[in-house]
């Protein structure tokens, strides 16, 4: 257990009547499925949880995994009390810089990105690294517009993040991508997943056990003991210490005695290559296809992109697992009024929340719980709601492979809630056989269906809507006007001092693809490090015609490449004032690096201003999916619970002071308190 890895053979049955009944048995080995691109099963890594595995050769510069959806968390921190608050949220573990993805700077003051896919399904082992992300991800709103679809902001923007294989990955490896040095700092003890130092390390204790090994051997023979007894109890003993006294070190030892000499003879990283390798039959019998699913638009228009079978599914096979990322409570996802102060942003807390974060939209709750469980893993969250009950044609059901912990369904919330890592995990079942091809359906919940017909009826389109375009239009139309004179003077890139038209007027900014400044000159060729820039902040000030090689007429700008600088300006008095708490001027600085003649429009990039997107709109759809009654623990519903210990004042609070004490269902378990 303290591995991630068995469960525990002692978990009760008794709570989880009518659940595990329901639990989806598909630990029979299913016919192998040779076109099955990766597979959902347990990690190599010890304390890793699940991972992804290849199902197939793979060749550096393969598309490993396609089509990963991202939605970003804005301002997280401001909307809880602010970092030093005392809230978890467990989804940190599972996110990515903003400079990861295509725009997602632009979002908010603070934004991050939860990639679904090759984000959080695959583990880190840095010297086995053998996938990365290939691209930033597209960003657009499938066609939707907030002028004429209820839709638009009830859905992410970012999609198509691809993970791109950077060596050959054997038939059956599993995949590692690099989180970044920093990511395990302070997370040792609740991952554990070792480094380089780690190896070093292990490779010491496993010297030391060869030493240690051949004198037990010299004294075992002497007394007529069992040699291969006493080596591999001490090994046992080393393996043992690491449930007392933890280190990543320990760890990163191989699981059996008996390939001590083998891994000393290569090294460290080679014996976890080698075991980070399970059989296609393995991964069958214990794991799940994954790649089942393809993202292509959904046949239900406001429900922009959708989840597309790759294959035929026979009916009650597993179309793809669900793992589960728990959220203690709902209203880590509220979102107030921010007020700037010379702190930084702060919430209002004189009303109620105005919003909540586009998250919510992808996890599952339930009216008699506060608590939620957001799906992560390939194309799962793309799965849409079925607009009948008739067109539903897949299920949610407890999953018995992949539940690391499946004594939580026994458990009330307030036992397991604040464990790190996932622990629970739905199956998505096929209800019927499935076509390739057939776009998959869920039934998200009478509550939802409601919610979102009531959202639907009220609806009318935001003030001015009608002359909203998106970064994305204006990317789009540059790309296929470049060439087209008269639509490119009416498309135009605005110049410093013209008027601008009022759909980028007061919402976008421009930029520079760093690319071109790469062949006018500008700047040195780049490498594909983290650090590599992908625009720069410019304006046009010229505007022009030219014939190109083809001899057509173009449109070509003069470009200004600027430098922008938000700093704070101290004051003379905190100059010479250390202790002055008095907050400086926030000023922001730009100065011209450098001015470029003759280049396409393709060289410019719109880019959304802060809080101007669909999803950062007050109006646009928030509602969770809701669990099954028919699965939902009964341990965890706030009705099974008869009596909650309370103080006098929280129980008269919460029972709106009723009229007798007999009414109350508080106890204070024989504090007197209620007695008194």
């Amino acid at each position: 257990l303290a591995t991630g890895g068995a469960v525990d053979a002692n978990v009760g049955e008794a709570g989880r009547r009518g659940i595990l009944e329901k639990t989806h048995n598909s630990s029979k080995a299913t016919s192998p499925r040779s076109q099955c691109g990766f597979y959902f099963a347990r990690s190599t890594i010890p304390g890793a949880g699940n991972g992804l595995f290849a199902g197939r050769p793979f060749e550096a510069g393969d598309v490993v995994t396609a089509g990963d959806i991202t939605v970003a968390i804005t301002d997280f921190s401001f909307h809880n009390g602010g970092s030093q608050a005392d809230w978890f949220f467990l989804w940190d573990d599972y996110t990515w810089e903003a400079d990861s993805f295509t725009g997602m700077m632009a979002e908010a003051t603070e934004s991050y990105g939860a990639s679904f896919g090759v984000g959080a399904s695959i583990n880190c082992l840095r010297e086995l690294t053998n996938v990365e992300p290939a691209n930033f991800g597209q960003l657009d709103g499938a066609g939707l517009h907030r002028s004429r679809d209820p839709g638009a902001g009830a859905f992410t923007h970012y999609h198509d993040r691809k993970g791109l294989a950077t060596e050959h990955i054997p038939a059956g490896m599993e995949f590692f991508v690099d989180y970044g040095e920093g990511y395990f700092y302070g997370k040792e003890e609740a991952y554990g997943i070792p480094g380089p130092d780690d190896f070093a390390k292990a490779r010491a204790v496993l010297e030391g056990f060869q030493l240690l090994r051949n004198e037990f051997s010299s004294n075992t023979r002497n007394i007529g003991a069992s040699e291969s007894n006493s080596s591999e109890d001490l090994f046992e003993l080393i393996h043992q210490i690491k449930h007392i006294w933890f280190t990543t070190a320990l760890r990163a030892l191989p699981i059996g005695s008996e390939s001590v000499d083998e891994v000393l003879s290569t090294s460290m990283e080679k014996a976890h290559y080698n075991r980070s390798i399970q059989s296609i039959q393995w991964l069958e019998e214990n794991g799940s296809c994954a790649d089942n699913l393809r993202s292509r638009p959904s046949r239900i228009r406001q429900a922009g992109r959708g989840a597309f079978t790759q294959r035929s599914i026979p009916k009650g096979e597993t179309i793809v697992p669900m793992p589960l990322i728990h959220l203690y409570n709902r209203s880590l996802l509220d979102m107030y009024r921010l007020e700037e102060t010379s702190d930084g942003p702060v919430r209002d807390m004189s009303g109620p929340p105005i919003h909540q974060q586009l998250l919510l939209n992808y996890c599952f709750g339930h009216a008699d719980t506060d608590i939620l469980l957001c799906p992560y893993g390939g194309y799962n969250g793309l799965i849409n709601h079925s607009p009948t009950s008739e067109q539903a044609n897949a299920k949610l059901v407890w999953s018995s492979k992949h539940m690391l912990h499946p004594e939580w369904l026994d458990q009330t919330i307030e036992e397991w809630v604040y464990e790190k890592g996932s622990g629970l995990a739905f199956d998505v079942v096929a209800t019927r056989d499935l076509d390739e091809d057939e776009e998959v359906f869920i039934d998200y919940g009478v509550e939802w269906e409601t919610a979102w017909q009531d959202y639907v009826n009220d609806w009318t389109p935001p003030p001015h809507s009608e002359h909203f375009k998106d970064e994305s239009d204006w990317n789009q139309y540059l790309a296929e006007n470049e060439k087209n004179v008269d639509s490119v003077k009416i498309l135009h890139v605005p110049l410093v001092g013209e008027k601008r038209q009022q759909a980028h007027a007061t919402i976008q900014d421009l930029y520079c693809h760093y690319l071109f400044q790469e062949w006018w000159g500008l700047a040195e060729k780049q490498n594909d490090s983290e650090d590599s820039e992908t625009s720069s902040p410019c304006r046009a000030v010229g505007r022009y015609t030219k014939k190109n090689k083809d001899g057509e007429e173009v449109t070509v700008y003069s470009v200004e490449i600027l430098i922008r600088d938000d700093s704070t300006i101290q004051s003379e008095d905190e100059e010479e004032d250390d202790w002055n708490e008095e907050p400086g001027l926030e000023q922001c600085t730009e100065e011209v690096e450098a001015v470029l003649f003759g280049v396409p429009s393709q060289i410019f990039l719109f880019s959304n201003r802060p809080y101007t997107r669909d999803q950062a709109q007050v109006w646009s759809f928030r509602h969770d999916m809701r669990i099954p009654d028919e699965i939902m623990p009964l341990a965890w519903r706030r009705s099974n619970a008869t009596t909650v210990p309370k103080t006098i004042v929280e129980c008269i609070a919460s029972t709106g002071s009723p009229a007798n004490a007999s009414d109350m269902i508080c106890s204070d378990e024989g504090n007197g308190v209620l007695d008194s």
